[in-house]
């Protein structure tokens, strides 16, 4: 399961190093090319473009191409806009609400005991205090106040609990993978679950063995258990802690475990 672990932190450490070194910005690139496209036009439509020109052309034109496709999928990434799933192109649009984005989720100003805070370490300080009173207050609650102390369960059949603990398998774990939705924000080791299903013939013997350990003595890699908190709105023009409701953004890895059993109960 470690393996798994290193592996996708070499992966993010080596593609980072080469995406700085051969891409860099993706935007400078694309505009640079674009101007270099220009220029061999222009000389083109006057007649003197050589042999050696026009193969120079031909080979920026699908480099444009390319980088155009690498900025298509940054806005979509960024923008998340269901459009783009209709292949709109890289327009002003998706770059202006991407912006909007942005300030819509930024926290800028923000109400604690009913007075009006703006400086962000405040800020993040009030959120912080609001949810460790309220996980203490849950904690510490009697027993008798607790709704899982008055809930009925229905008991399962021994088949069915056999069922629930064999050893994983290839099949279930790629169903668990392709089910989970797409188009989401990267997670916290900066993965998404588009590489992984792209990449699936090259992953999943490491999955499995990263599962089929897990199986075994129950563990995880605590780094698969990394979470960001996200706060999402309640409603328009939020302006205290109680109007956001937090979300948690897990790694795929863990998510893939978490829906092999969820499949497994949903059978049983």
């Amino acid at each position: 399961m470690s393996n798994l672990s290193t592996c996708l932190k070499e992966a993010s450490t080596k593609l980072s190093s080469w995406s700085n070194a051969n891409i860099g910005s993706v935007e400078e690139s694309l505009k640079s090319t674009l101007e270099k496209i220009g220029v061999l036009e222009e000389i083109d439509a006057h007649g003197n473009c050589n042999d050696s020109d026009l193969d120079r052309l031909k080979i920026l034109n699908n480099k444009a191409m390319a980088l155009s496709r690498q900025v298509h999928t940054k806005a979509w990434a960024k923008s998340r806009h269901r459009w783009l799933e209709q292949n709109d192109k890289n327009t002003k649009f998706f770059h202006s609400l991407i912006k909007f984005r942005k300030r819509a989720n930024a926290v800028t100003e923000l109400f604690d005991d009913g007075k009006l805070i703006t400086c962000p370490n405040q800020i993040v300080e009030s959120f912080a205090t609001w949810y460790k009173r309220l996980w203490n207050e849950d904690r510490n609650a009697p027993e008798s106040c607790l709704p899982l102390t008055k809930l009925s369960w229905n008991y399962i059949s021994t088949g069915q609990c056999n069922s629930l603990v064999t050893i994983f398998s290839v099949d279930e774990i790629k169903v668990a993978l392709f089910s989970l939705g797409r188009g989401n924000a990267p997670r916290p080791d900066g993965f998404g679950i588009e590489f992984f299903v792209s990449r699936w013939n090259f992953l999943y013997l490491s999955l499995l063995a990263a599962l089929k350990e897990f199986h075994k003595n129950a563990t995880i890699p605590s780094s698969w258990g990394d979470t960001k908190i996200i706060f999402i709105p309640k409603k328009d023009n939020p302006n205290e802690v109680k109007d956001f409701r937090p979300i948690s953004l897990c790694n795929v890895s863990y998510k893939i475990i978490s829906k092999v059993i969820v499949n497994r109960l949903s059978l049983s």
